[in-house]
């Protein structure tokens, strides 16, 4: 099977029955999906704010579980971190891009963070959507700015089953 995309919701705990639902449902699809990918509002690596309660909740979940991809949202920028494992960069972690962008106001990436440096993630601003294609082999991310420019362009890499 190709794809799990899991909506999780963090207007609310992100600890007890959520956590432990994500927690199962990581657990059976991993076994069985090429790709996982997660989605919620308030990030856990964020460009502009604050971590939510995401970043204690769930991102050790996706960790074990070698979740591909994490779309988050709550910024108003422009956001694609490197593949993150234990707070640092590492190739077998976890991408998270967002973080929100078409129609509202925009604002500045804080890219003084770790996981924002230019050398290894992409940020900025800018009115936008983001493109997921999914393929048997691939998995790539793609912003599109309201101007039909392509602002940034990512594969990651396949995981083995």
């Amino acid at each position: 099977r190709l794809l799990w995309l899991g909506t999780l919701n963090t207007e609310t705990s992100t600890a007890g029955d959520q956590q432990a639902w994500l927690a199962e449902r990581l657990a059976e699809a991993r076994p069985t999906f090429r790709r996982l990918v997660a989605q919620y509002h308030r990030p856990a690596f964020p460009a502009v704010k604050i971590p939510s309660g995401a970043y204690a909740s769930w991102v050790p979940l996706f960790e074990k579980h070698n979740v591909d991809l994490v779309c988050e949202a709550d910024g108003h920028c422009i956001k694609r971190t490197p593949a993150v494992r234990n707070n640092a960069i590492d190739p077998t972690g976890v991408v998270y891009v967002g973080e929100g962008g078409l129609g509202v106001g925009q604002r500045s990436p804080k890219s003084g963070r770790w996981y924002l440096d230019p050398a290894h993630a992409k940020v900025g601003r800018g009115h936008h959507v983001h493109l997921l294609t999914i393929r048997d082999d691939q998995l790539s991310v793609r912003v599109i700015l309201d101007t039909g420019e392509v602002f940034d362009e990512h594969v990651l890499q396949p995981r083995e089953l």
